[in-house]
């Protein structure tokens, strides 16, 4: 495994893995799946600054849930720093009016997706994704050796805020798990299956 020690002096050409098999059909098939990512890339001509579609299609935004799972594929495709930036955006908006949620989805125009977002009283959140972002931006530290995830203010105020503000206040039975109650509507789904309203968030 190589470390990188100083980030800001490593650039990565955004796409240039390659792969080679025996096999031409797995060649033909890597090629298509890397024109296919790096055509939802997008390079800092949006308010947003840089990110890649990781939503449901035509939406023009990401999600917390997808950007998270897309983050070591995007790693891999040298987009470290279109994912970082859209983590950034997760943590900046991490805010009380919203019982310490950030905005589940977020547009290229840097505003929450009307599709998931009224208001601070009813918007569309999974309780598991602020742990999903800790978790990925762990392993995106690991992957480039960026310190940023360490050391930045807004990455450890939001990393703070979620495992003490945000657990007290949607653990309402105090048990260290947070849980789902049916007055929540959209609003602290416990898992991604948004289909059962599991009441127990993991």
């Amino acid at each position: 495994m190589v470390k990188l020690t100083n980030w800001n002096q490593i650039q990565f050409k955004a796409g240039a893995v390659t792969f080679q098999s025996s096999d031409s059909h797995l060649n033909d098939g890597f090629k298509w799946a890397r024109q296919q990512a790096m055509a939802y890339a997008h390079s800092g001509g949006d308010p947003v600054g840089l990110w890649y579609e990781a939503a449901l299609p035509n939406r023009q935004a990401f999600c917390m849930r997808d950007v998270a799972h897309h983050s070591i594929g995007a790693a891999v495709l040298g987009l470290n720093l279109h994912t970082k930036n859209m983590f950034m955006r997760f943590a900046e908006n991490i805010a009380e009016s919203r019982d310490w949620c950030t905005y589940w989805e977020i547009t290229k125009d840097n505003v929450p997706a009307e599709v998931d977002y009224e208001n601070d009283q009813d918007f569309w959140y999974n309780l598991p994704a602020n742990f999903d972002i800790i978790e990925a931006s762990y392993r995106q530290y690991l992957w480039t050796g960026d310190q940023d995830y360490r050391n930045d203010a807004i990455m450890l105020d939001f990393y703070r805020l979620t495992v003490e503000n945000f657990v007290q206040t949607w653990d309402k039975d105090g048990d260290g798990i947070l849980e789902y109650y049916p007055e929540y509507g959209r609003r602290g789904l416990a898992t991604y299956n948004e289909a059962g309203l599991q009441p127990l968030a993991g």
